[in-house]
């Protein structure tokens, strides 16, 4: 796999990591922000959120352990990824996957760490996952899952 390089990618991979499964809700701040998702110190998937909840609610929406993997774009390219279930089929509303399916998507998440940036709102978030994203595409981010570039 071909590392980030550029700016962008430098901030965001300077930042701290947690692991998944010891991130705690209070540690992840509430604003607008963008993070990424690590497997084996590498990039997996990058993403950006300014809604309501800002970076504790998108973090905790793709750490989630139900059956329903549509609200999480990431679960999804995981569970495409790991499972073969096409994101047409997990992004219907509610989507439900075996409990089974479920907790090998969780389990695979778990284990990932996780960096984010905050931002001061959802434009500068936007536009920095942008940037992000031109310098370099890490793998579960749809087009890299489309191509099946994954670590």
């Amino acid at each position: 796999m071909a590392n980030p390089t550029g700016p962008c990618w430098s901030l965001l991979l300077e930042r701290p990591r947690t692991r998944s499964a010891e991130l705690t809700g209070r540690a992840v701040p509430t604003a607008a922000g963008v993070y990424a998702w690590f497997h084996l110190g590498e990039p997996v998937y990058v993403g950006m959120t300014g809604a309501k909840g800002g970076l504790r609610g998108r973090l905790g929406r793709h750490r989630g352990a139900g059956r329903d993997l549509s609200r999480s774009s990431l679960r999804r390219n995981v569970a495409a990824h790991l499972l073969g279930i096409p994101t047409t089929v997990s992004r219907q509303r509610p989507s439900v996957v075996s409990e089974q399916d479920a907790d090998v998507v969780t389990a695979w998440i778990r284990d990932l760490e996780v960096a984010w940036v905050e931002q001061p709102d959802a434009a500068a978030a936007a536009a920095l996952e942008h940037d992000l994203l031109a310098e370099w595409q890490p793998p579960l981010n749809r087009a890299g899952a489309a191509r099946g570039r994954v670590v």
